[in-house]
Parts: structure tokens; C-alpha cells; sequence
């Protein structure tokens, strides 16, 4: 019986076995695919946090405008005042005690069921 001989190829050599070259070149383009993959992932949760973001600062801002539309009108005597804002992206209510010259305003804003705090102070 005779050998049967093997094809030419730039992977592996006459007895079958793969050139290192061969075997580098396979684990960096997997290395490659999975940072990419990783990467993309990141990517978009970076998206998402950067749009809830924009979303409850808009929430914010509406209510901040209408605010202090409504902390002009109160008299000077009151220190306490609350109210609750409804916009289509989501809800805030603000609790407010005057001090001196401002409002101190503690906001609980809910978007997509997820709540967050924010303090400012207004001067209507």
C-alpha cells in the first residue's frame, strides 16, 4: 500500500498539523468578534441611560416652568407647598418650603416606573 499524499495548503502542513500562524490568527479575530460584541452591548446601555436622562430632565423642566407659575401666586405667610405634575413621558411631584428669599423644592419623578430625587431651588 502506498501513502496517499496530501494536498499543498498554507494551513497546515504534510502530516496534518496547523501552522501557529493559522491558530493566532483564529484567536485574535474571536478576540476581535467578542470586544466588538462587548462593545456594542456597552454602547447601547449607554443609549438607554443617556435617554431615560433627557427624559426625566424634560419632566423636570416642564414642571420647574409650571411651578413657578403656581409660586407666584401663594402668599408670603405660607412656608409649605406641594403639587404634582403629569406630562405623556411621566410624573413629578414637588414638595417645597420657603426659606427666606427662595424655595426649597425636594422632586420625586417617576418615568417608566423608575423614581429618582432631585432638590432645586426656586425664586419665582
Amino acid at each position: 500500500m502506498t501513502n496517499p499524499t496530501r494536498e499543498k495548503s498554507i494551513f497546515h502542513n504534510a502530516h496534518g498539523i496547523v501552522f501557529p500562524w493559522v491558530l493566532i490568527f483564529c484567536f485574535l479575530l474571536l478576540i476581535v468578534t467578542l470586544t466588538t460584541i462587548n462593545q456594542y452591548k456597552n454602547h447601547l446601555i449607554l443609549i438607554k441611560s443617556h435617554q431615560a436622562s433627557v427624559v426625566k430632565q424634560h419632566i423636570l423642566d416642564t414642571s420647574r416652568m409650571k411651578l413657578d407659575e403656581e409660586l407666584e401666586t401663594i402668599p408670603l405667610e405660607q412656608m409649605q407647598y406641594s403639587s404634582a405634575f403629569l406630562t405623556p413621558d411621566g410624573e413629578s411631584v414637588a414638595e417645597c418650603t420657603r426659606e427666606e428669599i427662595q424655595w426649597v423644592c425636594l422632586w420625586n419623578i417617576v418615568v417608566n416606573g423608575n423614581q429618582s430625587q432631585v432638590r432645586t431651588f426656586q425664586r419665582p
